[in-house]
């Protein structure tokens, strides 16, 4: 949470030493908000430990986030965000009484920063990448019970004193955004993430679950320059 904090502050500061302009008439900093849909999914050679087969299905997910653009050049520039976003997914769990695989939500829920990525302009178009860091809000998964009923569980969210088989709180990794922006401020684009540091935490083995997120987006954006 340290760093969460230091990288939030980071955002504060940001746009006040970036507003400065030079000769070129290209610098200024511009604030936006985004927000659309996400396709998250999971990776990796121990998926099969989480889900029976290594099944994932991606699920439908909503997110929303705030930005500030750094533009340094004509051609180049830096980029940071904030957003909460969901990442759901559908998994195969293995019900003990009857030996048959059953539908399961694992849900996740993130505050993630990503707080410089270096962009770069094409006429309208704009392609930004850069590391990201994430907290992990809430998480649940469904499980079956042994009356056949299935319920959320949220115990997956982990404590200190948990045993193991829980959530890691954070996660790290890469992100890349590709946007068309539009004379009236509006712009679309299109994200992908891919994250390096396990989902899933077990403190028993030294072995941890290589089990990873990833997430595709689509999104609507608006953004206020100031030259």
């Amino acid at each position: 949470m340290k760093h969460i904090l230091i990288m939030i502050a980071f955002l504060a500061l940001l746009p006040p030493v970036c507003a400065q302009q030079d000769s070129s008439g290209y610098r200024e900093v511009s604030f936006g908000i985004k927000a659309g849909v996400s396709s998250s999914s999971l990776y990796g050679g121990d998926l099969h430990l989480l889900s029976s087969g290594s099944y994932v299905k991606p699920l439908p997910g909503m997110f929303a986030g705030i930005t500030v653009h750094s533009r340094l050049s004509k051609y180049f520039g830096i980029q940071s965000e904030l957003s909460v976003g969901q990442s759901p997914v559908m998994l195969h769990l293995l019900d003990s009484n009857s030996q048959q695989v059953y539908n399961s939500r694992f849900k996740s829920t993130y505050l993630m920063i990503a707080p410089i990525s270096t962009t770069a302009y094409f006429h309208r178009f704009r392609l930004s990448a850069g590391p990201y860091v994430s907290s992990l809000l809430h998480s649940s998964i469904e499980r079956k019970g042994a009356d056949g009923q299935i319920t959320t569980e949220r115990n997956i969210f982990g404590t200190a004193t948990a045993p193991g088989g829980f959530r890691y709180k954070f996660d790290a990794g890469i992100v890349v955004q590709l946007r068309y922006e539009c004379n009236n401020g509006w712009n679309i684009g299109a994200g992908y993430s891919r994250g390096f540091i396990p989902v899933i935490e077990d403190p028993r083995i030294q072995h941890q679950w290589k089990i990873y997120n990833q997430q595709f987006n689509l999104f609507l954006g608006y953004q206020w320059r100031r030259k």
